[in-house]
């Protein structure tokens, strides 16, 4: 019987110490992520940070919101190479605000082509309209891009223009055009059609159908 209750004092030590044992390594556990949950708080050092005001893909994109002065006749019947037309004038605006009109570009030579992004013709045209803006804009030469776009589904016009004219590093002003502003320019049914407007604001050239570098390079060289 003594040696019953020996056994069971002694079964009684160990389980004691094994406690001791667990909570005194738990409690150090615990310390030691307190330590490290301590070490690691966030660092409030203040850094300077660029802000960058991102703008969404339309927005260098115009779309026409005016016109002024005496529409063009009927690209049938007018001969514009005599320079006897003044340019009707359009104004734009912006996906970011900015307000712009044809007016603004007096004193340069404009191009200004009528276009879309799902006519044929009208893109073959587009590396030659680059290359040649490049190489007058010194000389006092613009090109306005003048779309003729259709509904894209999942985009808005200005949004699919802006990401075609990216992917072809169309780099001149992208405009949403409409049917009042073909009106005015003459009613052309035809795209692409380009006109050439002078200086002074005339139209001098108009240009129906898909052409080459070298009938752009004529129209632009004769009046630059």
């Amino acid at each position: 019987m003594n040696l019953l209750r020996s056994l069971f004092l002694l079964a009684g030590a160990f389980a004691v110490l094994f406690l001791v044992t667990c909570n005194k390594d738990h409690a150090n556990r615990t310390s030691d992520r307190q330590g490290q949950h301590e070490n690691a708080q966030p660092d409030t050092t203040e850094a300077t940070v660029e802000v960058v005001q991102m703008e969404g893909p339309a927005a260098e994109i115009g779309v026409i919101n005016g016109m002024s002065g005496t529409a063009l006749p009927s690209f049938e019947d007018a001969n514009f190479t005599t320079a006897s037309y003044q340019a009707p004038g359009f104004s734009w605006k912006t996906g970011a605000g900015e307000v712009e009109s044809l007016e603004d570009y007096r004193g340069d030579v404009v191009m200004l082509n009528f276009w879309g992004t799902w006519c044929p013709p009208c893109r073959r045209e587009l590396p030659d309209i680059v290359k040649l803006r490049d190489e007058f804009s010194s000389k006092g030469f613009e090109v306005l891009g003048i779309a003729l776009e259709r509904p894209v589904a999942g985009e808005s016009v200005e949004e699919h223009l802006a990401v075609f004219a990216e992917a072809n590093d169309l780099r001149y002003p992208m405009l949403v055009g409409n049917a009042e502003l073909v009106q005015h320019y003459g009613s052309s049914p035809y795209v692409p059609t380009t006109f050439i407007v002078d200086r002074d604001g005339n139209v001098v050239n108009m240009l129906v159908g898909g052409m080459s570098e070298a009938q752009f390079r004529a129209a632009i060289e004769k009046v630059l």
